[in-house]
Formats: C-alpha cells, sequence, structure tokens
C-alpha cells in the first residue's frame, strides 16, 4: 500500500528540505528589507532636519533686515552689517535654539555677490566654528560613515544685501551627526 522504495523517500525528505530552504530565505529576506527600511528612514529625517534648519536663516532676525519703526522683518534681504558684527554668532546659537538637537550641529553662512564670477564672499557667520572646522574635516578625510560620523548639508538661496539691495546668495552648510 506505502510505498517505501528510497526513491520516494529522498523525494520526500528533499521536498522537505527545499521548503525549509524557502521558508528560512522568506524570513531572511523579510527582516532585511524591514530593517533596510528603518535605516534608510532615518537618513531621510536628517534630511528633512537639514531642510528644516536651513531655511531658519531666511527667518532669522539677526541676519535680516528688519523694519526699526515696524518690527517687520524683511526675509532675504540680508543686513551685512549683522553679519559682520563680532556677537552674531552667539545671537544665531540663541534663536535657534528652539530645536532640539541644535548643539550637535555646525552651520557655516556664507554670503557671495552674483556679479564676481569666482564666487568671492562678501562675508561668513560660522554657528559653532570649532565644531564645524573639526567635523569638516573629518568629512573630508572620509572618517564620517558610521554612528560617530557627520553629514553635510547644503542649500543656497537667492538673498539681495546691502542699502542698494545687491543681489548675491546665501549658501547654508549644515553639517549634522549621522
Amino acid at each position: 500500500m506505502f510505498n517505501n522504495s528510497k526513491k520516494a523517500m529522498l523525494a520526500d525528505f528533499s521536498f522537505g528540505m527545499i521548503l525549509k530552504f524557502s521558508f528560512t530565505s522568506v524570513i531572511i529576506i523579510s527582516m532585511w528589507v524591514i530593517i533596510g527600511q528603518g535605516m534608510h528612514i532615518k537618513e531621510l529625517n536628517r534630511g528633512l532636519d537639514a531642510n528644516t534648519i536651513s531655511p531658519l536663516v531666511l527667518y532669522n532676525s539677526e541676519l535680516m533686515v528688519v523694519d526699526e519703526v515696524t518690527g517687520k522683518l524683511y526675509p532675504g534681504w540680508v543686513d551685512v552689517d549683522k553679519m559682520k558684527s563680532s556677537k552674531v554668532s552667539e545671537k544665531l546659537e540663541a534663536n535657534m535654539k528652539t530645536y532640539d538637537n541644535i548643539d550637535y550641529i555646525s552651520m557655516r553662512i556664507n554670503l557671495y555677490n552674483y556679479e564676481n564670477t569666482n564666487k568671492n564672499k562678501t562675508v561668513a557667520v560660522y554657528m559653532h566654528k570649532d565644531r564645524f572646522e573639526d567635523h569638516l574635516v573629518q568629512i573630508k578625510s572620509n572618517f564620517d560613515v558610521g554612528s560617530g560620523g557627520y553629514k553635510r548639508y547644503e542649500k543656497l538661496y537667492s538673498v539681495v544685501y546691502g542699502d542698494s539691495r545687491v543681489p548675491g546668495f546665501l549658501k547654508v552648510e549644515l553639517i549634522m551627526p549621522n
């Protein structure tokens, strides 16, 4: 009634092994995809953080022109005298404290003139300057991977500056931990 031949037993054993291997493979691939998506979301969040922080520069009263009478802020109109002030870095840090992890972030803001084709800097402002320069060296040396590394984000904004509203652009560079 039952076929106890060696061929039947081998086929039954082979089918069982293939089934076990397939099931294990599906489980491993599923876990790999789920973990990979979690890591990708973390990287997306860093990019979103950078894209959220860098526009704050355009709405910062320490860098932009503010009407003295009404207190109205003019985003995109840079006050060069404020940027050249020695206390602008500390004031910028104080204004950016609304962001939770701002203590781990370093920033450089460069104001360039459109008319100069060689991109001569008009003025530069730093937030956590020593940390920015240290992390920039680390990034350029390719020591930026893993949980102890850093990632650099760069954003350009068209602005005007000065009383005559000279066209230029702000280059905002953020360095954030991985």
